[in-house]
């Protein structure tokens, strides 16, 4: 699962996908089609590997920055984004092939059981292990 803010000029939304590749581009079918004009038809492709996110440029004539620098591949971090022309991507959330959100445990935190006091022969307290 992937979970993205886009924001352009004048308007922002949000996407998300359970795929764990998600192409984003110009063209009719993109995973994420975009119309933005500095996009290339097929321009990124977002791949959730290894318990992280990867963005991939594909050639693009315009490029994907991230960090304002140019990139062919890098991997993205919850809170990090990538831009496009004046489109920024911001990855909100995202779930490694366990299908568990990064945000939330994997395991509730154990609570330990009550413990309960028993009597022995006479009323006297009986020792744990006797």
């Amino acid at each position: 699962m992937i979970r993205l803010k886009i924001t352009r000029p004048g308007a922002s939304e949000e996407y998300s996908s359970g795929r764990t590749e998600v192409l984003v581009g110009r063209r009719e079918g993109a995973d994420l089609r975009t119309e933005e004009r500095a996009a290339s038809r097929n321009h990124c492709i977002l791949r959730v590997r290894d318990g992280r996110v990867e963005v991939i440029d594909l050639g693009s004539v315009n490029g994907t920055l991230v960090r304002g620098k140019r990139i062919d591949q890098v991997a993205l971090g919850r809170g990090e984004s990538f831009r496009i022309g004046s489109t920024e991507f911001c990855l909100e959330d995202y779930a490694g092939a366990s299908g568990l959100s990064l945000s939330e445990p994997a395991v509730a935190p154990a609570v330990p059981a009550p413990v309960t006091a028993t009597a022995g022969k006479g009323g006297a307290p009986v020792a744990r292990g006797a």
